[in-house]
């Protein structure tokens, strides 16, 4: 509504009582109705279309314009909206979300070894598509980086497993540390640690509700929230490494009665 309306609103009527009903609005459109769960479907088929235009052309002498044009021709073509891309690459890999316009660098060139990770998210008849991949241009990454890349889809798959009716979405979000702490990562940024472009800071939320747009629950260590079916959520972690840099994936998924049905398989993914 807009401020002047409202105003107006309140100057006529200055005894009326509104109360905030925000949380039973968030609180239905966590849950989907069948239709609206094909709506999700159709939107990350979408969303692994985009990606997958993208992602080939991740090669020595390409440029973060070059893919994103790619990704929105193909988003375009299946009457879909781009949102934006959270759009990094080489030695500024850490920077998941590049606080300018265009996101992305238009100008510099790919060199063999710089990881890659467009973050590609928008909407097909209001309904969000949001999924991450990484590529290492030159398809030849450092034993290091193999591992990095490994333990990045590792971990999401792991989450995404554990993402079933009756389960609380903290618990969800604590099994990142714990199945990473299995596979000996260890978080490189400390709280007063140097952040260089290559690192990201360390993110506590594992995910998010995703339908008519970034929803509940939000999939971090406080979260109140236990899983549902019918729920749809997006799972991304990023892992960073010094000398190394930041590598991130991401799957979208529908809580079922059973195993998740995971929506973003449509786009591989390992690209190494």
């Amino acid at each position: 509504m807009p401020v002047a309306a409202w105003r107006r609103i309140v100057e006529a009527l200055p005894h009326l009582r509104f109360e905030d009903a925000d949380a039973v609005l968030y609180r239905r459109r966590m849950l989907k109705s069948p239709a609206e769960l094909d709506l999700m479907r159709h939107a990350s088929r979408i969303g692994c279309a985009v990606q997958n235009s993208m992602l080939p052309l991740a090669v020595p002498g390409a440029t973060d314009l070059d893919l994103a044009v790619a990704g929105m021709t193909t988003c375009m073509e299946h009457g879909a909206v781009l949102w934006d891309f959270a759009f990094a690459s080489g030695p500024a890999s850490g920077h998941g979300y590049w606080c300018r316009l265009p996101p992305w660098d238009r100008e510099r060139r790919y060199e063999a070894g710089d990881i890659i990770h467009p973050d590609a998210y928008g909407a097909f008849d209001g309904y969000f598509f949001d999924l991450q991949r990484t590529r290492v241009a030159g398809d030849e990454p450092s034993p290091r980086l193999r591992w990095l890349l490994d333990g990045v889809v590792g971990v999401v798959e792991a989450l995404c497993d554990a993402s079933r009716p009756g389960a609380r979405t903290a618990d969800v979000a604590a099994l990142k540390a714990a199945w990473l702490a299995d596979y000996g990562y260890v978080d490189p940024v400390g709280e007063h640690a140097q952040v260089g472009d290559e690192l990201m800071q360390p993110l506590d939320a594992v995910g998010h509700g995703v339908g008519l747009g970034f929803e509940l629950p939000w999939v971090d260590t406080a979260s109140p929230w236990v899983l549902e079916p019918s729920m749809t959520i997006a799972l991304e972690v990023y892992l960073s490494e010094p000398g190394v840099g930041t590598v991130a994936f991401e799957h979208v998924l529908i809580v079922t009665e059973d195993e998740p049905e995971i929506l973003t398989t449509g786009c591989p993914s390992v690209w190494w």
